[in-house]
């Protein structure tokens, strides 16, 4: 190509849009991309494959990001599970788990119902003894996975349990590596020190909500799938402080290892979960 054609060229543009595929000399030339209906939620109508579509926020979903995720419970009736469309990284500075729960379970074994789990079948910690094959809450205890097939637990019991009253509850857990494995349950912004795990690195592995897999425990006898609801769930990997943890209570934050919005992405495995609108936990005069 001459120098010639190349100057030529380089004074067009090409402009796309809804109303617009050509190569132009003005890109005031061509009408902004519009979706009908238009966006919402802050959302912004761009082009996929010269279709208008909305581009969403983080934490809205549907054709016009009309969708709040944030609104949105998952209700779990202890035949059902859960699981997170993207495996976790191996953590080695520690985490912050949490969420909004409400249950009302009148099952004689509620103690033993698993609100969240994070393991790997294929995670085998090395014989040093600080690394863990994850970890999961039920509503008596925090469980580390010592090795595949066997756990560790930190019981609640010092706490009261996890409370079963109906109410919506904020719910974290933390470990922090830094402080030989220290782990701590915040319940309504109240923090108990549950126990120190002296593990300082967690195997990567899968997210489940109300559920642990059969091949991660050789024994499950005694864990039980969750009856209730759950909202607003979100992982990091920092371990928070009770200040940093408070303010997170009625935020829109979501982690930057789990986030809520992604679960109700067309890659989560959701089975037997109903998905239904929630009451502002925040203003219905939750503790």
């Amino acid at each position: 190509m001459s120098h010639g054609h190349f100057l030529v060229l380089a004074l067009y543009v090409v402009c796309i849009s809804a109303n617009c595929d050509a190569i132009i000399n003005n890109m005031d030339d061509c009408d902004p991309v519009v979706c009908t209906p238009p966006c919402e939620n802050g959302g912004v109508c761009v082009l996929d494959a010269n279709i208008p579509q909305c581009a969403c926020l983080e934490g809205f979903t549907g054709l016009q990001c009309e969708s709040d995720t944030f609104a949105l419970k998952m209700v779990f009736n202890g035949t059902n599970k859960v699981k997170y469309p993207a495996r976790l990284p191996t953590l080695d500075s520690g985490f912050t788990l949490c969420l909004w729960m409400a249950s009302s379970s009148d099952s004689p074994f509620y103690l033993a119902e698993v609100l969240f789990s994070y393991s790997g079948a294929d995670s085998v910690p090395s014989a040093s003894g600080e690394e863990a094959a994850g970890f999961f809450l039920n509503a008596q205890s925090v469980y580390y996975i010592k090795t595949h097939g066997f756990t560790s637990q930190y019981s609640l019991h010092t706490y009261g349990y996890l409370p079963r009253n109906g109410d919506w509850h904020h719910v974290c857990l933390s470990w922090n590596p830094s402080q030989n494995g220290a782990i701590w349950i915040y319940v309504d912004g109240n923090e108990q020190f549950v126990g120190d795990s002296n593990k300082h690195v967690i195997l990567g592995g899968d997210v489940y909500l109300g559920y642990v897999p059969g091949d991660v425990l050789f024994s499950t006898g005694s864990i039980l799938q969750y009856d209730g609801a759950i909202t607003r769930l979100n992982l990091w990997d920092t371990a928070m402080s009770s200040g940093d943890i408070n303010n997170l209570r009625c935020g829109r934050n979501e982690g930057n290892l789990v986030k809520w919005s992604a679960f109700f992405g067309e890659e989560t495995n959701l089975q037997n979960v109903r998905i239904e609108d929630e009451e502002d936990v925040c203003s219905e005069g939750a503790p």
